[in-house]
């Protein structure tokens, strides 16, 4: 999704788009999620508004599940959990506000996983070896 929203931003705003683009050799179709995050830290508007609209609509989903569940924590894990802050902050901001919109106090703490993109490997290779 971080991928598809920073292509539409560049077709959209291609001038905004500078750095992504730049990074892409000027084809909107190689755009991919280390050249989105290397971007946003780099300042490319389009790609920092891509993680702003991640966050948006990753927050409204974990609020739901927050009012179903009522977990005590929720990790986030997979690549773009390497973006660390540029996802960590907006979604953090956009999570507390989607709960505050369903009257309920934001109770799970949010944070990255702690073994990055790696956990599923590390997991599936632990859940071998006990097997």
């Amino acid at each position: 999704a971080l991928v598809r929203f920073a292509r539409q931003g560049a077709i959209t705003s291609p001038a905004a788009a500078e750095v992504l683009l730049a990074k892409a050799g000027g084809r909107v179709e190689e755009i991919a999620g280390t050249m989105v995050t290397t971007a946003a830290l780099e300042g490319d508007p389009v790609a920092i508004e891509a993680f702003e609209q991640i966050a948006y609509w990753l927050a409204q989903g974990l609020a739901d599940i927050v009012q179903l569940l009522d977990p005590q924590v929720i990790v986030i894990g997979g690549g773009v959990i390497e973006a660390g802050d540029l996802l960590m902050g907006p979604l953090r901001e956009a999570y507390r506000a989607a709960l505050t919109q369903r009257a309920k106090l934001p109770v799970a703490e949010v944070r990255p996983a702690e073994m990055g993109n790696e956990a599923g490997l590390i997991g599936a290779a632990d859940l071998a070896r006990t097997r």
